[in-house]
């Protein structure tokens, strides 16, 4: 930059547009869960049907897309005896606090 007057002159910057890099939705499966991956699938396909529904692009390039499958490991459960000894842990909490 150059001091001419009162206000600097910056010279323009030009810059050529990039190709396109190629993004697999695979590609971020090695990094994270796959749940995240799905989660990452899904946005990208809505998207795409967003830009074909606004006239945008004429085709949707996820149609083809394969979701990642993921499994959900189950919650663990607890015995009728378990819970009711949470319950009177519960309820011996709140009678000591409420009597403070």
């Amino acid at each position: 930059m150059r001091w001419s007057g009162s206000r600097p002159t910056k010279k323009p910057q030009t810059h050529s547009p990039s190709p396109p890099q190629t993004f697999e939705p695979t590609d971020l499966q090695g990094r994270r869960s796959a749940k995240t991956v799905y989660e990452a699938q899904l946005g990208l396909r809505r998207f795409f049907r967003f830009l074909v529904r606004e006239g945008e692009i004429e085709a949707d390039p996820t149609s083809n897309m394969q979701l990642t499958r993921y499994r959900v490991d189950p919650q663990p459960t607890y015995s009728s005896a378990k819970v009711k000894r949470l319950l009177l842990a519960c309820n011996i909490a709140y009678l000591v606090l409420k009597d403070k």
